[in-house]
């Protein structure tokens, strides 16, 4: 694919200072598009570990399709130097609008690099949350279990509470770990 447009671009290369448009309008408009730049500057986290989660799925796929693209960004950029220095017709233009590529390449990299960084401080939270929401719940359960006023009618009764209270005991020691 990319041959095709190198070859045409030698063939524009006479005509006019297009050729540095055609590179960025046919070949990786895709990164330049203002719908990338929002998806990678999306103020979208999460709003629980599984949304953050597929998130950071999905621009775990994302990054990795910039870097497939990576190695054929460079190829234009390199074609449309030698451009450049072979032909004084369109010279500033063709700079001008290799500089725009490369600018645009930058930001969008930044942006999923810092976006990355984001959700990843997104999963903590998000992680710690769900963390807290299970000991909370498990305090609530072992706390309706300390606090009842039941001690037994019977011997076998209060044999069954105390083997309840010995398993909570050592529960509470693996959790008081945990907190």
């Amino acid at each position: 694919m990319l041959s095709h447009f190198y070859v045409k671009i030698l063939q524009l290369v006479s005509r006019d200072s297009i050729t540095v448009k055609v590179m960025q309008d046919d070949a990786f408009s895709f990164y330049l598009d203002r719908e990338k730049k929002l998806l990678v500057s999306s103020e979208d986290y999460g709003r629980d570990l599984t949304g953050v989660q597929n998130l950071k799925k999905k621009h775990k796929r994302l990054e990795a399709e910039l870097a497939a693209h990576d190695p054929a960004i460079q190829s234009v950029l390199e074609t449309g130097n030698k451009l450049s220095d072979d032909n004084t017709i369109g010279k500033d233009e063709i700079q001008q609008r290799l500089s725009q590529f490369v600018a645009h390449w930058k930001e969008l990299k930044e942006f999923a690099a810092a976006r990355g960084q984001r959700l990843e401080e997104s999963l903590e939270y998000q992680q710690f949350v769900a963390n807290v929401e299970e000991e909370e719940a498990w305090i609530n359960e072992k706390l309706n279990l300390v606090a009842s006023e039941d001690y037994g009618d019977t011997l076998a009764a209060v044999q069954g509470l105390l083997k309840k209270h010995e398993a909570f005991e050592t529960d509470f020691t693996v959790h008081r770990d945990r907190v």
